[in-house]
């Protein structure tokens, strides 16, 4: 059974492990400081998968009052293409809609193809001004949340 809650300190070493398996490229490496900082300073932007006690999903968000940008999302080989990286945005998106935000950027490295695959699949596309991906809230996530 598959659970999305906000991330916690203990779970640090079981992010940290599927970003290093499976997570794209990225200009900034992770560490277990930098994680326990997001988790201390934004405990709810942090959120993962649970499936049987383990870490098997990530998204990393940052709300800025304005918009919601998406970072690191990511899914242990075994459970992608099993809606996991979907309902791990969707708790994302609630979250954001019930704060007030209206937009969804999502940060997808150029080279990352299945990054785009996905990001294209649950309706985003990139701006052509800034190269961001991005979408806005759903309706139905505004209706349910505010």
């Amino acid at each position: 059974m598959l659970t999305i809650r906000s991330g916690v300190e203990s779970d640090i070493p079981e992010v940290l492990a599927l970003w290093a398996g499976v997570a794209a490229v990225t200009r900034v490496p992770s560490d277990a400081t930098a994680v326990r900082r997001l988790i201390e300073r934004d405990p709810d932007e942090l959120v993962v998968a649970i499936v049987d006690g383990r870490v098997i999903g990530t998204v990393v968000s940052g709300w800025d009052g304005w918009r919601c940008h998406l970072y690191r999302i990511a899914v242990a080989l075994a459970h992608q293409r099993s809606g996991t990286a979907s309902e791990l945005l969707d708790e994302v998106e609630a979250r954001r809609a019930a704060s007030g935000a209206t937009r969804l950027d999502a940060m997808v490295h150029e080279g990352n193809g299945t990054g785009q695959a996905f990001w294209a699949g649950v309706g985003f596309h990139v701006d052509p001004d800034d190269r961001r991906w991005t979408r806005p809230i759903r309706t139905s996530q505004l209706d349910e949340n505010g």
